[in-house]
């Protein structure tokens, strides 16, 4: 069974919780969701930092494939619904996840101080401070992999770093090989690899 499906089996629990906040799984964040564990696999077998994790899905995804996950968000609200999500999981007893994989941390990446294997950045590079992103590519210079989800146009952000050809750019200083999965989306995905 493929992650989405997984998650569909569970869809009325995962609203359950996440409706208590702000959102559900099939709502705004579905296409980021369903994008984002199709190529989660990219990460396999490392540490990873799942940046601006948010609810958590993704890290608790990621546990069926990664040895360890470490999911960082900033915001409480995402921070307590992630939490509620692992709760769920763990007492439901899934056994596609490891659970004790998962590490959700309510800061900002520019708190962080651990090395990773790789990282995976959902939407969250151009949102990130100038402190942050310094902190950010200290992490990522010293990964073999990121999976990076890029937007075509951004309403916000405080930085470019949401435009795909930029992203590259940025990867490729530090050496990674990029490729560019779903190029016509409107949130292509970027692959880095070292090799």
């Amino acid at each position: 069974m493929d992650d989405w499906d997984i998650l569909k089996t569970h869809e009325a629990a995962i609203n359950k919780i996440l409706s208590s906040g702000y959102q559900t799984l099939i709502g705004k964040h579905a296409l980021i969701l369903k994008q984002g564990m199709q190529y989660i696999s990219h990460v396999n077998g490392l540490k990873i930092l799942d940046a601006g994790s948010n609810h958590g899905v993704l890290s608790l995804v990621a546990s069926r494939y990664c040895t360890e996950v470490v999911g960082v968000e900033h915001g409480q609200e995402g921070h307590n619904l992630g939490l509620k999500l692992l709760e769920y999981f763990q007492k439901a007893g899934v056994s596609e996840y490891n659970t004790e994989r998962v590490r959700l941390i309510n800061c900002r990446i520019g708190d962080i101080d651990e090395k990773f294997e790789g990282v995976m950045a959902y939407n969250v590079l151009y949102h990130l401070s100038p402190k942050e992103l310094d902190r950010m590519t200290e992490i990522i210079s010293q990964c073999s992999k990121v999976i990076v989800q890029s937007r075509k146009r951004s309403k916000s952000g405080v930085s470019d770093l949401h435009k795909p050809d930029l992203i590259i750019k940025y990867l490729s200083r530090m050496g990674f090989r990029c490729e560019v999965e779903e190029p016509n989306s409107p949130r292509p995905i970027i692959l880095g690899s070292k090799t």
